[in-house]
């Protein structure tokens, strides 16, 4: 990961807090509850829910992890997990030389940024060709989305443009816990039984074959379009060299 500026108080540090008391709870309050865990710069105090934004990431993580045990209703533990940031975009196409300095380097002539990291293979450790850039501000975000989507940016080493659009926020710590879950969608859940296999020649165990079934044809058109991905791309990178060579050729003469 490659940062900018003031390392402190970045939006990776920034949690969200949810099942707080109504009345009799201000900013004084949870400005001391969370700063147990570090320093703390802004807080927002909604009707119920609560924003904390620490010095580094690493007490946020130990703030959030002890404030989700901390009870200040009846109603349970205090909800606590990342804040969604809506000033980061995903950037695809990227080239193997690509780096996090490369890739914040980059996007620092559209507006300042916070961080950039590029997504690597946990196991080559190579790039997994996209990465995150992160910007201080939603409204640079997203208008450097919307105009890459017009324009063609290409970055070094590569001769292809980049794909850029607004992150997909997601949870994959917290998840969805039970408390959460819809009233309908449990009452509907809790009607149709336990977990359980699909007896085979049951109604269940036809569809539950045909769900399956659509599945591996999902895999295979994928892999389809793969394969005709990576041959016209391949054609296309050997028509560019080959024009980059006579322009090359015209130079010379």
């Amino acid at each position: 990961m490659a940062t900018q500026g003031n390392v402190k108080f970045q939006k990776r540090a920034k949690i969200f807090l949810a099942n707080f008391p109504q009345e009799d709870f201000g900013e004084l309050q949870l400005r001391q509850l969370c700063e147990q865990f570090g320093e703390v710069g802004e807080v927002f105090l909604g009707k119920g829910f609560a924003f904390a934004t620490y010095d580094y990431r690493c007490n946020a993580e130990v703030a959030k992890m002890q404030l989700a045990k901390v009870s200040l209703t009846p109603h349970g533990p205090l909800d606590v997990r990342w804040a969604a940031s809506h000033a980061c975009i995903e950037v695809h196409n990227l080239g193997p030389s690509i780096s996090n300095e490369v890739l914040l380097e980059a996007f620092m002539p559209f507006g300042e940024v916070e961080r950039a990291v590029v997504v690597v293979d946990a196991q080559k450790r190579e790039s997994k060709g996209y990465g995150y850039v992160d910007f201080v501000s939603h409204h640079v975000a997203s208008k450097v989305a919307a105009r890459l989507s017009k324009e063609h940016f290409v970055l070094p080493g590569a001769i292809w443009p980049v794909r850029v659009q607004m992150a997909c926020q997601s949870d994959d710590d917290v998840g969805l816990p039970e408390a959460r879950v819809k009233e309908f969608e449990r009452k509907k859940r809790e009607g149709q039984g336990p977990p359980h296999m699909a007896k085979a020649g049951t109604p269940e165990s036809v569809y539950a074959e045909k769900w399956m079934g659509l599945e591996k044809q999902k895999k295979a058109k994928i892999e389809e379009v793969e394969q005709w991905y990576t041959k016209q791309k391949s054609e296309l990178m050997k028509l560019h060299s080959t024009a980059m060579d006579q322009v090359r050729i015209k130079h010379v003469n």
